[in-house]
């Protein structure tokens, strides 16, 4: 079992399946959402640039990039 309460259910012999947590389970879910949210230009704040690091659109863009396994800030 792991710590966030997903875990391997044995059904018989090498017949198995996957118990997720509610987190994990949700995870296509909260994928789309980012990818709309990211989807969008620079939040509408004045003032608000692509690096920003507080914008919603930069936040989701780096939340799918760590998703996809690379680091937006190490440039992949």
């Amino acid at each position: 079992m792991s710590d966030c309460g997903c875990y391997v259910h044995v059904v018989w012999h090498d017949d198995y399946e996957i118990i997720y947590c509610p987190k994990h389970k949700a995870a296509p879910e909260m994928y789309e959402a980012l990818e709309g949210i990211a989807s969008g230009g620079c939040c509408e704040t004045e003032g608000c640039t692509p690096d920003n690091p507080y914008c919603d659109a930069n936040i989701a863009r780096a939340a799918l990039a760590l998703a996809d396994g690379s680091d937006e800030k190490d440039g992949g």
